[in-house]
């Protein structure tokens, strides 16, 4: 019986590593579709180890199929596997190393952020797990975060802040003075305007996170409507909407924008609960509301 088990987990586990080997060779059209696979398999086995040839496949999505999505996929791959430390080093390889038999897919093309604006979040977020999860490769995930801190876009810069904060407040009374003066140094580069700049947008959207904004608009004599629109902290089974008007309407409030529309009375009142906590409440006459 105990033999039947082990036959079973190595046919599954030869399975997965076939998927995972694959992803660099499928289409478009069933890129998504294996991805999806891959990481449920993964779940299911708790813990992967992968090979070498399955490392391999990863590194070939990050140089040749840069598109965020397929980015983000390789990033949710490894968040979900154990890497060897050669692995983990390979990833921050940033010279290009050659390596025995020349493999150059060995590598990140870290070029990639210089595009996508969700693949640059998605960096940052696997930085910080990347400094959780391997001790050893803390110092790297802490330097692509810094280049990060430079970025063009608010969200990228505020996330990348956000994240070398999270990483240091953990390591903080773990660093000896050589590396607090390292850490140091790498924000003062910056300058003392330019970090305390990032840290309000930090701040800010760290607070956009968990607002929730109401706007309600006559769009006829008889008809109103309400866009209620979420932070991202604030989404999901535990987040209410109401609106009281000629009924009272409620729905969960589990996407980022969401539109009512009712019939126009006296006085329409919306209202958004988070965990029964009101965050947010908006009161309109009608005929006070601008037609749209």
């Amino acid at each position: 019986m105990r033999g039947e088990e082990d036959g079973s987990v190595f046919r599954a586990r030869l399975d997965l590593s076939k998927k995972i080997e694959s992803l660099s060779k499928v289409g478009p059209d069933s890129f998504v579709r294996v991805l999806k696979a891959v990481e449920k398999e993964i779940k299911i086995f708790g813990k992967v180890v992968l090979s070498s040839s399955e490392f391999l496949a990863i590194m070939f999505l990050f140089n040749s199929r840069t598109h965020a999505e397929v980015v983000s996929g390789a990033f949710r791959i490894l968040q979900g596997v154990e890497m060897t430390e050669e692995q983990v080093s390979l990833l921050f390889d940033w010279k290009r190393t050659e390596q025995s038999g020349g493999e150059s897919y060995w590598h990140v093309n870290w070029t990639f952020l210089d595009k996508e604006i969700g693949t640059k979040q998605k960096t940052v977020k696997f930085m910080v797990e990347i400094s959780e999860k391997y001790p050893a490769f803390v110092w790297d995930a802490l330097h692509t975060l810094f280049l990060l801190l430079d970025d063009e876009n608010v969200r990228v810069r505020a996330k990348s802040y956000a994240g070398l904060v999270k990483i240091s407040k953990g390591w903080w009374k773990r660093w000896g003075p050589a590396e607090k003066k390292t850490y140091r140094k790498n924000m003062e580069y910056f300058g003392c305007n330019s970090v305390e700049i990032v840290r309000k947008e930090s701040k800010r959207l760290e607070k956009k996170q968990k607002e929730a904004k109401i706007q309600i608009t006559a769009i006829s004599k008889n008809f109103i409507r309400v866009h209620v629109r979420l932070g991202r902290e604030i989404r999901g089974e535990s987040t209410r909407i109401e609106v009281k008007g000629a009924a009272l309407e409620t729905l969960r409030g589990q996407r980022k924008h969401t539109f009512l529309y009712c019939r126009a009375t006296p006085s329409v009142v919306c209202t958004v609960y988070h965990t029964e906590t009101p965050v947010a409440t908006r009161e309109a006459l009608f005929e006070e509301t601008e037609k749209g």
